[in-house]
């Protein structure tokens, strides 16, 4: 059962999420103040989509290779080995032959695919799918030697089309460095010797490093780009929302506001005051519990979280958005510290230790309402009401 308590997000999004958590120690995020909202990250639709685009653009299909036994020196196979190992050669060569033909067929159909789709869709995909291929330490590597010329074309042309030009003229050095050789095909053999798997060039090898730092250091503006042009089309949003359910979109809420409590309980004068104010400090609230308790229980919200500071004000969330339910067993956990409330995670923890009350089995007990549909319909509403993610209009039902 422990698992259902667990609340999974993409990694994409996660990331996302962790980068602006250690951002919010420093400073709220905008969303945090009235006025603000929370938008769901579509690069999470997004990229499921441009990873099918990357995978069709490059030039050979791994995944239907014969498979390679691991590499044993000749003079250490018997003979019947070696013949197999030759055989397994003649494989691998007639696969490559089939296959380059079947890659650019993929390729020229997913040309037709791309140029039949509205202009902002296209560029959105055709942006995502070039950061889903350039990562790691050979990004432009993966763009100039495994990918189909017609989609480097496409690719450089998006990046043309959206302010992107340095990060397309990167790929045309790229390119410029093997010469007058237009086939990736041609040039990766240029590079790496295909017997030993070692660099035959290195003076290409020390060009294509450095163009990849470079790249890297500008890499990142390629997918904010892809969202950017995306969020500017007001039906594109819509389509691309309306594939994500309403209980995802619901918990990525509740992550994004977590943060917001989180820098609250450091800096209480950064906590919004008013009546919109306490609607974000109640989302927030329930929010911090549901990804708090989500991951470990009550017990580990209340006793293992700074975020078990503000049990007192999550009572009254519960009380003011009509959980009385909630509100009075939580309100009976509450009152077990008596007055004034532990703020003090190490202040809990001691106070526990000195209790007769049965903590443990009165915590366990409330693991039942653990993202329960009281506190989501609590969360929606507050979110709809405060205006704080306007994109759960679009959402797919559950």
């Amino acid at each position: 059962m422990s698992g259902d308590r667990f609340i999974f997000l993409p990694a994409v999004s996660l990331a996302i999420l962790a980068a602006s958590c250690c951002a919010a120690q420093a400073q709220a995020p905008a969303y945090c103040a009235p006025g603000g909202q929370v938008e769901y990250p579509l690069d999470d639709s997004l990229r499921a989509q441009a990873h099918r685009i990357r995978d069709a653009a490059r030039l050979v299909s791994f995944s239907e290779a014969p498979a390679i036994p691991g590499d044993l020196p000749p003079d250490e196979l018997a003979a019947d080995e070696l013949a197999a190992a030759r055989q397994l050669q003649d494989d691998m060569l007639k696969w490559q032959q089939q296959d380059r033909a079947a890659a650019q067929q993929r390729a020229q159909a997913l040309v037709a695919e791309l140029d039949a789709m509205p202009a902002t869709r296209r560029d959105a995909l055709l942006l995502t799918a070039i950061d889903a291929v350039s990562t790691g330490e050979n990004a432009l590597q993966q763009i100039v030697l495994l990918t189909q010329p017609d989609l480097i074309r496409l690719y450089q042309q998006a990046l043309q089309r959206n302010g992107l030009q340095a990060q397309a003229d990167l790929i045309s050095e790229g390119i410029a460095v093997f010469g007058t050789v237009d086939s990736p095909y041609d040039r990766y053999p240029m590079l790496v010797d295909d017997a030993t798997g070692q660099v035959r060039d290195t003076r290409i090898d020390a060009a294509l490093r450095d163009l990849n730092d470079r790249w890297n250091g500008i890499a990142d503006k390629i997918p904010a780009t892809a969202m950017q042009i995306l969020r500017s089309d007001a039906a594109e949003t819509e389509r691309m929302l309306q594939g994500v359910s309403k209980d995802r979109m619901l918990r990525y809420l509740a992550i994004s506001m977590r943060i917001c409590a989180d820098d609250w309980r450091a800096d209480p004068q950064e906590a919004p005051t008013g009546d919109a104010g306490q609607i974000r400090r109640d989302l927030a609230m329930l929010s911090a519990f549901s990804i708090r308790a989500g991951n470990g229980g009550v017990g580990y919200y209340l006793l293992e979280s700074e975020a078990g500071a503000d049990l007192p004000e999550l009572v009254q969330a519960f009380k003011r958005n009509d959980m009385s339910r909630h509100g009075s067993e939580f309100g009976a956990v509450l009152a077990q510290f008596g007055e004034p409330y532990p703020h003090d995670l190490a202040a809990r923890q001691d106070q526990v230790e000195a209790m007769t009350f049965d903590l443990p089995r009165a915590l366990g007990q409330l693991d039942q309402y653990i993202w329960d549909n009281e506190i989501k319909a609590a969360i929606e509403r507050l979110a709809m009401t405060g205006d704080v993610m306007p994109d759960l209009e679009q959402a797919a039902p559950d």
